[in-house]
């Protein structure tokens, strides 16, 4: 490496920890098998994760007919998924490597954008409430169901749910014994009320207030004897795109949260339960994009005309003179 190189390097601590890394870090020879295929199996959800969730940004962002508002919340779904997908890497190595060589700040953000159910469950949370509402007092609903109210409810999710992840930010960090990114605490007291608090807050309290609304949608339209769609629960049907991602939700995050909190009375789990759970958390990330292309027709019929647009702006930059053809035949008419 030249000198220039080093000087470069010397002036972003980031990018020198990254050089670092490939100095002074190797593989152990003892990784397991359970480690490989957890690793291969992130990254498999990383593609597709990175993909799906920029389907659901450029389709909301391109198409007016996309600009519901429950379609803004799945879009900031989306990003939160997004970003979980774009640090998933950094999770890989730090497991295979058994130690963290990108510096504090990376570790701070991976945990924090990693390891967070906040912005995910509230915005759930705010969908299943926008959509009872619609339901039962359709005259309010349509006076804040306005585009600034919507960015100011967007903005609110995600300052409380900033907010709430404070205890991550402040304690994560590398520890200086095992050089591995994680929660340190003082006491094993504190890493046991921390599960407890990310479950209950972040887990339990958002899908009750979500099941709530679900079951006060379904007693009214039961009374009704008119289906979801006729009522005013978003152009798109909202109530169903709700319903559907919160149960993604419930079956991905759910298990390893109610894990960490059992472990602290049954610390004897299986590594392989472990794995799978961890693994099933992350599925998440590419689960929504997959749920909203197979089950909502906005969403299939966007991402029908995004693929076939990249597909025929492929085959024309293949194929130059086909192109160069149709421009000579425009010009001759």
């Amino acid at each position: 490496m030249e000198i220039s190189d080093i000087d470069f390097l010397q002036n972003d601590s980031l990018l020198l920890d990254i050089w670092n890394f490939t100095e002074s870090y190797e593989v152990p020879p003892d990784v397991s098998t359970s480690t490989i295929l957890t690793s291969v199996f992130l990254l498999l959800i990383c593609v597709i994760g990175c993909v799906g969730n920029t389907l659901v940004l450029w389709a909301v962002f391109r198409y007016v007919k996309m600009k519901t508002v429950t379609n803004i919340y799945i879009l900031n779904m989306a990003a939160i998924d997004l970003l979980s997908a774009l640090v998933l890497p950094f999770d890989v190595a730090h497991n295979i490597l058994q130690a963290w060589p990108f510096g504090p700040v990376l570790c701070k953000f991976m945990w924090t954008v990693h390891y967070n159910p906040f912005p995910s469950a509230f915005f759930l949370t705010v969908m299943s409430v926008d959509c009872c509402v619609s339901v039962y007092h359709p005259m309010v609903s349509s006076k804040w169901r306005k585009a600034r109210v919507v960015t100011l409810i967007c903005a609110t999710v995600w300052l409380f749910a900033t907010l709430l992840a404070l205890p991550a930010i402040i304690y994560t960090d590398i520890h200086i014994g095992f050089e591995i990114c994680t929660l340190y605490f003082s006491q094993d007291f504190w890493i046991y009320f921390y599960d407890l608090y990310i479950f209950l807050v972040g887990i339990y309290a958002p899908l009750q207030v979500a099941g709530l609304c679900f079951f006060l949608i379904a007693v009214k339209v039961k009374s009704s004897g008119q289906p979801v769609g006729s009522q005013r629960c978003g152009s798109s049907k909202g109530s169903r795109k709700a319903l559907f991602l919160t149960v993604v939700f419930l079956i991905c995050c759910s298990p390893i949260k109610i894990l960490l909190v059992t472990l602290h009375y049954f610390p004897l789990t299986p590594d392989w339960l472990f794995s799978f759970l961890y693994v099933l958390a992350d599925v998440r990330i590419c689960a929504n994009p997959i749920v909203c292309g197979l089950l909502f027709r906005d969403f299939r019929e966007s991402f029908r005309t995004i693929l076939c647009f990249w597909r025929k702006s492929g085959a024309e930059a293949s194929d130059p003179r086909e192109s160069k053809e149709k421009t000579s035949h425009h010009h001759h008419s």
